[in-house]
């Protein structure tokens, strides 16, 4: 057999994974690994991995335990593997998944590595079971581990995975050829498909190259369709399995590169997941290319990264006209990272900038930044300032990662940095926090790369907020400061950052506002960075060590450290007492986001000792004076961290100022025992009060002695080896204050003995600072070690490690006061059984007793060990043995006290027996008390936890990694930390732990709530804690449920079972599930009391949506198969996939012995317990049934029990007897679940008779349910809608598998369905006689009052919903859900099918006749969901209807034509829904006779109302037949055509929306863009001539503009050969007033229609569909013309519509020049207004378009603004100076341009006898140079301000004046700096104008 230490790499080959060499070489990965570029970090061999490993582990883990980590791990991963392999040997389900999550948990916990070899195994050996347990819940943890395997070890496996399994697995999980009907969905794969394809992308590196590219393309080819959802699958399987890491190897473009860009992309807009996808493709695709020459593409990609940010542009008040973003159907989306795009996006920008692109890629980048450059301002708050953040941090982090592999020169890096600091340092000062510290991020990981021009940049910006008025300005500076403060004073390359240091020091503290707690964050954050990277000390004395004057500078401001470090703790002691929120009656807490507490130990430990004296002295003098009992926590802080940084000093300077509060002191009385005491004693403790004796508590206030005792208690944490010193004088004080009868006092004295046994037996780090003691204590100046990362400097780590006075001395306090006051404790309980005349029942002396043994034991469980029998759990000799692992962590054990536990427990057994035989039950504390000491007894998770969160590192990590001591420290604790607690978890169960779950089980069922919600929490920690525990002890909790004795237990038992891990442990076990279930099932009894009712209720809820499935399917290993145990007609196999056995087929000879009987009894065991879950199941699933029935003769359930009863019915069932998808194929149902057929028609009538039951939801689930059963279809006359587009066979194989899984993706309920048909139909329909019985009437009535029922919607909605499938519906229209319920009609539908033929309609007649002729909308929804569903099933069983198929057509055509006429507004809805379930994926020419219903509707309608609809209707029926017939196309474009001139708004408005389907279905888009065929082409210019000749002439010799030409070179006309067909409705015969109407096209108010119509058609087209791409120019001549038409309303809404077709993207260049020639038209137009559109066309659309204009095409735009500067109508020139300033933005990047019409225009200023529309015209210009620039000041802006200063008082020429008064609004807070950029005399001419308030202000 194939095992890990017998196997070699090529019998592992299967169906997912190969290796041999030629496959590997071929991988994208291999290539990229040996490609020069990338190969320097890429490679790993087993020896560098293990070396790593090695070196991290010394330097991590504490010395006393660090040699056998490495071991361990070793082991552990051997012991995995042989579990792993025995458990595949025996198919042991059990086994394996524990095993998977177990290795895949101690992976990510303690770093847990693999040897190539082991990745080798594993990988296979887990595709393997992939396959072999699709069906099973391990299939989601073998998932994981895969994708584990594949990112942990991608440097070092060598394989190739093949992506067609792959592929194969997706597409069946995303169920896309899936009937939309489902019976039961608990096999939903959403959360399962989600993990598979994090594994298909962690897959991806190993394809293969392009090859798989075209393979790909050919597999799902016939699946991209643009109009259909399968489009959306085509783009998900391209975005997982589209190879890239291949790219690294080649020089030039693959084909398909311009296949994605050109073509597919195009074919969807305004749709952020489409985007995301394409970008995330070439954002790979770009960064491994790093040989390819892109500049090809890079105008279209800026241009589709730029749609992409879709920025808000052009006029605000338009800006509701921007299209609604689409998004993927929920079915169809995949998991994603918010602002995913943005992040491909920046991406896509950094990777560009390589080798052979750098020139080309700069300029578009700083194109692109100069036209959203203005978007980072501050003042702009939209929700495009989160995403461009996203995007330029991606982007810089994208940078600077390929600056480390392929290094970028430093001009490229200095030209990159110019072209993006404006826009950081613009986006530092937002209001907006994230947005404030996403940038700092940014330019810290610049100013690693390029510090010369980064910090000083920083620097100079801090220093000049910080004297400002805007907060948010200096919020910004401190952030940016704090982020970057190690490269400012540590990098090499900027040695002058140090001098900065003093300085920032003294701004900061000033700093601490309590006001401002943004402001303060930052502050903490610069302090945290500081300590964490100098030693406050003052290095004068090594001045002499300096190496230059920067060194002696720095030297020098040392010395004032001290006196900072004093102002420090005063200013950080104010701000807290200041900023502090009070929280409870007596603590306050912290402001969030300080890290104060960290932030205080990196301070204490950076001090040097002469100021850490000093600092001392000024906190006693705090201490000493100052009683703020609310604020102990944070004053608290400074004791802890002045203890850890020196404890003898810190606890010497600071207990004898708590002891003097708390004490009374009075002369020690000397007598021999003590003086022999004091001479044995070898501790002086320090203390001056040798002659003073503490016993007396002073006479204090709770508050105070609460305070003072929890200062000790703060003191003395992690004193370490200090403590020691102190032993005695610690305890006499702590006996004292424990002799104590004040439950305060007791309660924080047991704080106390906590925390210094904690601090005396924990491994824990002694220190956070910048480097080691040793480097401190060197006799020379440390400023040369400050901020230094280098790992031979700040290491090593410097730990406490517990000596033997250490532990003795915690031996000592556990021995006092925890084993002392238990005996206490049992002496006091005895004395009372006892009758003991000296004692009397105190219930606070009781309380005083067991309160401080719950606090010590809390500490005290580690160290003392539970030595009770270990009750062993039963296991199978077969089975891999479980070794539990003990991770070593330096784990201390007293054997002193190894029965100790023992004795606790058996105190508090006898306490509460005691209380119980003198019937005291309100002792509630006490009970309280003893629930948590019995769960922290064996462990207690909140004493393993490091308060350090992630967070405070991760904020501030540099893209180097660089690392200070304090994060190794932190790593390197919570490594720590990690293996201790892996200790305790899945600990074995003793004798003393089931005795304490047994007693915390009772105290679970108390009558008093608090001791119950206390105990039941300790209750389930207890059980988790110890696994075995539940088999043990679940049977007696369900027992003791199922008696429902009383309130208190019920609740009780509830609550428990409620826990998420009993739960699934619950539904796990059948046994369980059949004893519980049809108890839980029943209503419970009313004399209980309704929250315990209410409780009981949850409980069911919980049980029934917990998700964990019972073995139900039998599996065989090979091995087990080559010994044929058990027939195969009972073995789940899949023989579709290769597996690594194949390869090597295993034979008897090599299985020994052992492991033949190993087989044999596994494989035995696993069929028992198959049928064992099967049996309890089927009995559970027959007492719900009987439960059920019964419930029908009294009634005695409420809804939600009768709803819970149902669907635990319906989930049993399906998963007893409908197998997961995968498993389906060939199952023989009516063969294996012969002897079942009898609960299975039970199960299936009990529903259909709860489909007419009286409750509601109920009702509603069995039908829905029913209906699935009786709807079945095969796929006969089915025809998917991707089917015949391409117009050839290329994919009918597919097609013909596609519809092989339509078909037996229902072979379930079709078993179902031929199993019970006739007994449905019976129970629920006819009498046996031909007419519908009473039953069925109910069920009718009861669908009908459902649609009233408004409190059901939401639910039925649902229900519907649960029908959509990728397939459904057709096309990417929605299909609305509100009023048509499609189970309703799949529900007739399938009682037509049971029932057949004329037999059916003649019973079903009569109530159709009799609905058809109510007006209740109720009423009319059953009749259409009636029509929907029987229309439906003669549409494709036509042929099944005999000699009554035409009586049956008529008859059903007659109904239906009746109820479209006669539709109400409301209903339409419904039918349109109706039309499309209908039509679905059915044959055109089995619907063809609803189409003629339809266009026969249409032909008779009567009124306005009824014409609209009857269009509604063709197009509803269009978008699911969509192109399937030409003729129906040809119909439907007359009729859109004819009724596009319509009178009436409402008509035309659907013909419209008709008119745009047409157009789209019948187009070409093999091409992009896509091609319009010549009938509709030539239709649409026959509206555009009609609107071009009732408008006003565009041109002619009465223009203003006749003499300009707007042209530069590009003379394209726009000509046409088409003409406008006659618009007539040539087939409507009724003379009705809309016929009548449409004849005369000629009249005035049919054009306006056509205007009106023509507008709204290119809007709503152009949101829908780039069909309009080629036709645009055209469209937007007729569309500008408009905008001056007499009619307002027209003229408006062409406005808009001019606006819109802006905001289009047009890729081709003869369709731009085609714009051009249009505006130069429109140009010399004699209407103002007509004119001014294109302005407001062109700003936009340049903005959108520069990137792929041409230099001709550019120049022709800005000559046509240009010329309207010089427009006689002031309105178009003011509007042209807004155009021309965006122009300028987006093309400011040329300065030659915007210099060049500088210069002309101040030329034309100074020409004499100018005329005044010249001179305005230079002043439009030069104000467009000034607002094109708003936030900054280039060097010919003084200059253009000065020549406009001339004109500003001249009221002629306001433009001047405006524009100088918005400079100054933008300037005026920055104008002490700016003004460094003017002269004297330009100065004071801006200083002359009036301004605005600052935004900032």
């Amino acid at each position: 057999m194939i095992t890990f230490e017998t196997h070699k790499d090529q019998q592992l080959n299967n169906d997912f994974v190969s290796f041999k060499k030629e496959d590997v070489e071929s991988t994208g990965y291999y290539k990229y690994k040996n490609c020069k570029e990338f190969q320097q970090s890429k490679r790993f061999t087993d020896e560098i991995v293990r070396d790593l490993q090695r070196v991290k582990i010394q330097q991590t883990t504490p010395p006393s335990y660090s040699s056998v980590v490495e071991q361990e791990k070793i082991d552990l991963v051997d012991q995995f593997i042989k579990s792993f392999d025995h458990s595949i040997m025996i198919s042991s389900v059990g086994d394996l998944s524990p095993m998977l999550h177990t290795i895949k948990h101690r992976v990510y916990e303690i770093q847990l590595q693999f040897s190539k070899q082991q990745y080798h195994y594993l990988i296979p050996r887990l595709f393997d079971l992939l396959i072999q347990y699709r069906s099973e819940d391990i299939i989601t943890i073998v998932i994981e581990l895969l994708s584990l395997l594949f990112s942990r070890g991608k440097k070092l496996i060598e394989l190739k995975v093949n992506w067609r399994p792959l592929y194969r697995i997706f597409k069946e999980n995303c169920e896309i050829s899936k009937q939309y009907g489902s019976f039961d969905d608990h096999h939903s794969t959403v959360k399962l498909q989600q993990k598979f394809n994090v594994l298909i992308y962690h897959c991806q590196p190993f394809f293969g190259g392009d090859e798989v590219v075209e393979e790909l393309l050919e597999e799902i080819g016939g699946y991209f369709v643009p109009h259909s959802n399968y489009v959306y699958f085509c783009a998900n399987v391209l975005y997982l399995f589209t190879p890239t890491y291949h790219f690294s190897t080649l020089t030039s473009m693959p084909k398909w590169i311009d296949l994605y860009l050109n073509y597919y992309w195009s074919w969807i807009d305004f749709n952020k997941d489409w985007d995301e996808r394409w970008l995330f493709i070439f954002s790979r695709v770009i960064k491994f290319g790093v040989n390819i020459d892109w500049t090809p593409i890079l105008p279209i990609l800026y241009t589709k990264m730029l749609k992409a940010l879709d920025l808000g542009v052009g006029s605000p008040s338009m800006a509701h006209l921007k299209p609604v973003k689409h998004k993927i159907p929920d079915i169809l989306r995949l998991t994603r990272e918010d602002r995913m795009e943005f992040h491909s996006i920046g991406k896509i920008i950094a990777c560009l900038i390589n080798s052979k692109t750098e020139k080309v890629a700069i300029q578009h980048f700083k194109c692109l930044i100069s036209k959203i450059g203005l978007y980072y301002h501050p003042s702009n708050t939209g929700d495009w300032t989160t995403d461009l953040g996203e995007m330029t941090l991606s982007m810089s982090k994208s940078f600077l990662k390929r600056n480390k592999y392929i290094p970028y020169s430093e001009s490229t890096i200095q030209e990159f940095l110019e072209i993006i600091y404006p826009c950081l340092s613009n986006a530092l000062y937002s209001k907006k926090k994230n947005i404030s510290l996403t940038i700092a991020k940014i330019m810290n990981e610049f100013s690693h790369v390029a510090p010369t021009y980064i910090l000083p940049k920083i620097i100079d910006d801090f220093y000049s907020s910080v004297d400002r008025e805007e907060v948010n300005r200096l919020i910004g500076g401190i952030e940016v400061v704090s982020t970057c403060l190690h490269p400012i004073l540590f990098s090499p390359q900027f040695p002058e950052g140090k001098t900065h240091l003093t300085a920032f020091m003294e701004i900061m503290i000033k700093c601490l506002d309590p006001i401002y707690t943004n402001k303060a964050s930052g502050t903490f954050k610069f302090f945290n960075k500081l300590f964490s990277t100098i030693l406050i000390s003052d290095e004068n004395q090594y001045i002499d060590q300096c190496e230059n004057q920067i060194e002696e500078n720095v030297t020098l401001s040392t010395s004032s450290f001290q006196e900072w470090s004093i102002n420090f703790v005063d200013a950080t002691i104010n701000f807290l007492l200041q900023s502090s929120t009070k929280k409870g009656t007596f603590k306050r807490e912290t402001v969030a986001n300080i890290f104060f507490r960290e932030t205080m130990e990196l301070f204490f430990g950076s001090l040097s000792n002469e100021i850490y004296t000093a600092v001392l002295g000024r906190l006693k003098s705090v201490f000493s004076n100052t009683f703020e009992p609310e604020y102990y926590k944070q004053f608290g802080e400074f004791l802890k961290s002045s203890t850890l940084r020196d404890p003898v000093q810190s606890i010497s300077v600071f207990l004898p100022v708590f002891v003097n509060k708390l004490f009374i002191k009075h002369v020690k009385v000397s007598n021999s025992s003590n003086n022999n005491s004091c001479n044995n004693n070898n501790n002086n403790n320090n203390n001056n009060n040798s002659g003073i004796k503490y016993d007396i508590i002073g006479d204090l206030s709770d508050q105070e002695l609460r305070l003072y005792i929890t200062f000790i208690g703060y003191l003395v944490f992690k004193g370490g080896h200090g403590l020691v010193e102190f032993k005695d004088q610690l305890m006499d004080i702590l006996t004292v204050l424990m002799e104590s009868d004040n439950k305060i006092v007791l309660k924080a004295t047991s704080k106390v003995i906590r925390k210094l046994i904690f601090s005396l037996t924990r491994i824990y780090p002694s220190n956070t600072r910048v480097v080691p003691q040793r480097i401190v204590d060197r006799k020379e100046n440390h400023i040369k070690y400050w901020g230094s990362t280098d790992l031979s400097i700040i290491l090593p780590i410097e730990w406490f490690e517990p000596n033997e006075n250490d532990i003795n001395f915690a031996k000592l306090l556990i021995d006092k006061f925890l084993k002392g006051t238990n005996d206490k404790l049992s002496s006091y309980i005895n004395s009372l059984k006892n009758n003991s005349t000296d004692e009397t029942y105190n219930r606070m002396k009781l309380l005083n007793l067991v309160k401080p043994i719950q606090s010590i034991l809390r500490v005290a469980t580690f160290l003392i060990k539970d030595t009770s029998n270990i009750i062993e759990p039963p296991r199978d000799d077969f089975r891999s043995p479980k070794k539990r692992t003990i991770f070593e962590h330096g784990e201390i054990s007293f054997t002193e006290f190894s029965t100790l536990k023992q004795d606790i427990f058996n105190s508090y057994k006898e306490t509460i027996q005691y209380l119980e035989s003198k019937n005291i039950n309100e002792e509630i504390h006490v009970l309280r008390v003893i629930s948590k000491t019995l769960f922290i007894m064996f462990y207690c998770k909140g004493d393993i936890i490091d308060h350090t969160h992630d967070h405070l590192f991760e904020k501030w990590k540099n893209h180097k990694k660089l690392k200070g001591r304090n994060y190794l420290v932190y790593k390197a604790f919570k490594s720590h930390l990690i293996r201790q607690k892996l200790s305790y978890q899945i600990m074995p169960l003793t004798q003393l732990s089931l005795d304490a779950i047994y007693f915390t089980f009772n105290l679970s069922v108390h009558n008093y709530r608090r001791v119950r919600e206390t105990a039941q929490k300790a209750f389930v920690n207890i059980l988790n804690m110890f696994p075995h525990s539940y088999t043990v002890v679940l049977p007696t909790c369900i027992n003791r449920l199922l008696e429902l004795r009383s309130d208190p237990e019920i609740k009780g038992i509830s609550f428990i079972f409620q826990a998420k891990s009993i739960t699934r442990r619950i539904k796990g076990n059948t046994e369980w599930v059949r004893t519980l279930q049809p108890v839980i099932a029943r209503q419970i009894d009313q004399k209980f009391k309704p929250n315990t009712r209410a409780t009981f209720g949850e409980l069911k809820k919980v049980l029934l949506v917990a998700k964990r499935l019972p073995i139900l399917n039998y599996y065989q290993s090979e091995e087990m198969k080559i010994l044929n145990c058990y027939p195969s007609d009972l073995i789940i196999s899949n023989h579709t996939y290769h597996s690594c056995y194949n390869q090597k087929g295993i034979t008897l000879n090599q299985l020994t012995n052992q492991q033949k009987e190993f087989v044999e009894k596994s494989s035995k065991s696993n069929k028992d317990l198959v049928d064992k879950n099967r049996s309890n199941l089927i009995i559970t699933l027959e007492n719900m049934i009987d439960l059920s029935k019964s419930n029908d003769k009294n009634d005695s359930l409420p809804w939600r029990n009768h709803l819970f009863l149902l669907s635990s019915i319906i989930y049993y069932f399906s998963i007893l007897f409908n197998p997961p998808p995968d498993l389906r194929n060939g199952f023989p149902y009516s063969e294996r679940y012969k002897d079942q057929e009898g609960i299975i028609r039970e199960v299936v009538l009990c529903i259909a008779k709860n489909s007419k039951c009286e409750f509601p939801y109920s009702r509603i689930y069995c039908l829905h349910s029913i209906a699935n059963i009786l709807s079945v279809q095969s796929s006969k006359n089915i025809d998917f809608c991707y089917q015949n587009y391409f117009g050839d066979n290329r994919f009918s194989a597919k097609e013909k598998i596609d519809l092989e899984i339509y078909d037996s993706s229902v072979d379930f309920e079709r078993y179902l369905f031929n199993l019970a048909k006739d007994d449905v139909v019976a129970l629920i329909f006819t009498d046996g006689g031909g007419t519908i019985n009473s039953n069925a009437g109910r069920l009718f009535a009861y669908i009908s009052q459902d649609h009233e029922e408004s409190s059901i919607n939401s639910f039925c909605q649902s229900m519907t919903n649960k029908s959509f499938t990728p397939s459904y519906p057709n096309t990417r229209a929605s299909v609305p859900n509100i009023d048509f319920r499609s189970f309703n009609a799949k529900y007739f539908f399938g009682l037509f099918q049971s029932v057949g033929g004329i037999k059916f309609i003649e019973t079903i007649k009569p109530l159709m006749l009799k609905l058809k002729g109510k007006t209740e909308k109720e009423d009319y929804f059953l009749l259409v969901e009636m029509l929907a569903g029987i229309s439906r099933y003669i549409s494709i069983n036509d042929d099944l209807l005999g000699n009554e198929k035409k009586e049956i057509f008529e008859f059903v055509s007659l109904i239906a034509f009746t109820s479209l006429v006669g539709c109400s507004n409301e209903c339409t809805e419904a039918w349109t829904s109706a039309i499309r379930f209908i039509c679905h994926n059915i044959k055109f020419e089995k619907v063809e006779w609803f189409s003629e219903l339809l266009f026969t509707v249409h032909r008779k309608t009567n009124n306005i109302l009824s014409g609209s609809k009857s269009i509604k209707f063709l197009k509803a029926f269009l978008v699911e037949v969509t192109w399937k017939s030409k003729d129906l196309i040809e119909k439907l474009f007359e009729i859109a055509k004819t009724e596009f001139s319509n009178n009436y708004k409402q008509i035309r408005m659907e013909a419209m929306r008709l008119l745009a389907l047409v157009i789209i279905f019948q187009s070409d888009f093999s091409v992009h863009p896509p091609i319009i065929p010549q009938k509709e082409a030539s239709a649409l210019q026959g509206f555009v001539d009609t609107i071009l000749n009732s408008s006003p002439p565009s041109s002619g010799s009465n223009s203003p503009l006749s003499h300009v030409n707007g042209t530069n070179g590009i003379t394209t006309n726009i000509t046409t050969d088409v003409t406008f067909e006659n618009n007539t409705n040539s087939n409507n015969t009724n003379n009705n007033n809309n016929n009548n109407n449409n004849n005369n096209n000629d009249t005035k108010y049919s054009r306006n229609a056509i205007k009106e119509n023509m507008v709204l058609f290119i809007y709503f087209l152009n949101s829908k569909s780039p069909v309009l791409v080629r036709y645009a120019p055209n469209l937007l001549n007729a569309i500008m013309s408009l905008t001056g038409d007499s009619n307002l309303e027209i003229a408006k809404d062409s406005s808009g519509c001019v606006y819109r077709m802006s905001q289009e993207f047009y890729f081709e260049s003869s369709v731009i020049d085609q714009f051009i020639s249009v505006m130069n038209q429109t140009l010399q137009s004699t209407s103002w207004k007509i004119r001014t559109s294109i302005l407001q066309f062109v700003q936009v659309f340049f903005f959108n378009h520069s990137f792929i204009l041409s230099n001709q095409q550019t120049d022709s735009i800005v000559n046509i603004v240009l010329a309207l500067t010089k427009d006689p109508q002031i309105e178009i020139r003011e509007n042209s100076k807004s155009t021309l300033a965006s122009i300028l933005i987006s093309f400011k990047s040329d300065s030659n341009m915007v210099e060049n019409l500088i210069k002309r225009a101040i030329k034309n200023l100074n020409v004499q006898d100018q005329t005044f529309i010249e001179k305005y015209s230079s002043l439009i210009i030069l104000s467009s140079v000034v607002l094109a620039v708003p936030y900054n000041i280039p060097k010919y802006i003084p200059t253009v301000l000065q020549q406009l200063s001339k004109y500003s008082r001249n009221s002629h020429y306001k433009t001047a004046a405006s524009t100088i008064s918005e400079f100054w609004r933008t300037h005026k807070e920055s104008w002490e700096e700016d003004k460094r950029q003017f002269t004297e005399e330009e100065a004071e001419a801006i200083l002359s104008t009036k301004v605005a308030p600052s935004y900032f202000a």
